[in-house]
């Protein structure tokens, strides 16, 4: 369909991009729906596996979710795991099933931050590294790539292991 927009009134020509605008962002929003759905699917058949084991007290109790977007908020998708534990303590265990790109917040003795890559659990930061952990939080959200996750998070390690190095 063409339209000769020079026929068009001011108030007309707005009028038509102000739908077609509205109409875009529907559209967008609808896609970015099925592609979180179509990545929950994905995560949840699990194509790798890592086994974790953690005890600790019950103050701070162990843990292993998959951590994801839903509608612009975080949730947890807590792993069902072998529980046991004593008066003082508890202990989680049992197998992870997860897929490449996935986040996940293990605690043990401390809360860190994982994620998928290559099938492998590369450690990203502690959970008290806000920066860090905002730095994931926009990954998920797909404002950063993951080429940019990982200089955030990864980068400035190897940056001090070098300084380290140096001191000697």
């Amino acid at each position: 369909m063409n339209l000769d927009y020079t026929l068009l009134s001011d108030e007309d020509l707005i009028k038509i991009i102000e739908r077609s605008s509205k109409e875009l962002q529907r559209r967008k929003d609808k896609l970015n729906k099925q592609l979180q759905l179509a990545k929950q699917h994905e995560r949840s058949s699990g194509k790798y596996t890592h086994f974790f084991c953690a005890t600790n007290t019950y103050g701070y109790k162990p843990y292993a979710a998959r951590i994801f977007s839903k509608g612009g908020k975080f949730e947890r998708e807590f792993f069902e795991l072998f529980q046991s534990s004593n008066s003082s303590q508890k202990t989680i265990s049992g197998n992870l099933h997860f897929a490449e790109g996935d986040i996940l917040e293990l605690r043990e003795e401390i809360t860190r931050y994982f994620i998928a890559h290559e099938g492998q659990l590369v450690e990203l930061c502690y959970k008290k590294e806000t920066v860090k952990t905002a730095m994931i939080y926009a990954f998920l959200e797909d404002i950063i790539s993951l080429e940019e996750l990982f200089q955030y998070c990864i980068e400035d390690k190897e940056i001090i292991e070098v300084i380290d190095d140096l001191k000697d």
